[in-house]
């Protein structure tokens, strides 16, 4: 008889820790919101060009285009969004502000608003206006790894049988 291991899909797990971390962070989404956070993180966390374009520029591009480019545009407000939540330094190594990256993906995702047709428009009508709480959502989850970790630590180092140190077990 062949043995079968459900393993649960990435979109499952995001799902969880999306769920985690809005508790934690005692914010509550709506699934369509959610939904766009499990998506864009499956795609930003496997992304490696995240950070090599100049938001203001790409922004600025998509705006002044004849035809603005929605996707460009969603792309420049997904990238703000995981760089203030994820990755907040991100913007003290650049000598900018956290509002910077803010103002941006706010600005892009109204901009999309008001091109959208009517399913669009009030996502990324929410997801302007739900920018900061979206952040801290997505914040959250380093909180959560941080403090797991930390509590981890704390339980095998009482335990006396395992301590870690600089990220190597030793007996």
């Amino acid at each position: 008889m062949t043995n079968f291991f459900l393993v649960p899909n990435s979109t499952i797990q995001w799902y969880k820790l999306i769920l985690e971390a809005q508790s934690y962070a005692n914010i509550s989404l709506d699934s369509e919101i959610e939904n766009y956070l499990i998506n864009l993180l499956q795609q930003y966390l496997t992304n490696t060009e995240l950070t090599n374009n100049i938001v203001s520029l790409d922004f600025l591009n998509n705006l002044n285009n004849n035809i603005m480019n929605d996707n460009k545009l969603r792309d420049t407000a997904d990238k703000c969004l995981v760089l203030t939540g994820l990755f907040p330094g991100y913007a003290d190594k650049r000598k900018l502000s956290l509002d910077y990256f803010v103002n941006m993906g706010q600005s892009s995702y109204f901009y999309l608003s008001v091109t959208q047709a009517k399913d669009l428009r009030e996502l990324y009508e929410s997801l302007s206006e739900n920018f900061s709480s979206l952040s801290t959502v997505l914040n959250a989850i380093e909180r959560i790894k941080r403090d797991t970790k930390d509590k981890l630590e704390s339980e095998m180092h009482e335990d006396g049988e395992i301590i870690i140190s600089n990220d190597k077990l030793y007996n």
